[in-house]
């Protein structure tokens, strides 16, 4: 008896499913290097922020002209809230990148379980084939056991046959 090989028929599928949850897995990855160099950014520019601070926190210098000091605290006031707009805008493309995130991580999720439904459903099949060519190599077992009880009986029966047969002839040969 040949046992038969398990085919999954739904193979390709299950293997256009992985690759679709590889390729989810890795733009995860991307959007959250996203959020790490948003955030970097920021970082930048809060230190930008704090070197204008100081800058502007520097006295008028012994000999320097007034007027060029208020220009330069103007301009630094200037440069200070632009930063700070910025920032603000910063932290807005981050909020944008971390969504992208929240997004990211459900699809991930959904295409796993469209993986992990299309796996569980290969290993039923899988069982089932199992069990199937089990009870089939029973059958063949109690066919092939079934045939070898009839050769016995017959055998037997034959045998029966021959002995009442040489027995009903030596009994003729005595009585005779």
């Amino acid at each position: 008896m040949a046992r038969s090989t398990f085919k999954f028929r739904l193979q390709r599928l299950l293997d256009v499913r992985v690759m679709w949850e590889q390729q989810a897995q890795s733009e995860l990855q991307v959007r959250r290097q996203q959020v790490v160099n948003e955030q970097a950014q920021l970082r930048v520019l809060e230190g930008r922020e704090l070197e204008l601070r100081e800058e502007q926190r520097e006295p008028l210098r012994r000999g320097g002209d007034l007027d060029e000091f208020h220009l330069k605290r103007h301009f630094l006031e200037q440069s200070i809230k632009e930063n700070a707009q910025a920032q603000v805008q910063q932290q807005g493309r981050i909020a944008q990148a971390e969504q992208r995130v929240v997004e990211q991580v459900e699809v991930v999720k959904q295409r796993g379980i469209d993986v992990k439904a299309l796996e569980k459903l290969k290993e039923n099949q899988r069982e089932e084939h199992r069990l199937d060519q089990l009870r089939e190599e029973g059958l063949f077992m109690d066919d092939l056991a079934g045939q070898g009880f009839l050769r016995r009986r017959t055998l037997k029966a034959q045998i029966d046959l021959e002995d009442a047969a040489r027995l009903a002839a030596d009994h003729e040969g005595t009585h005779g």
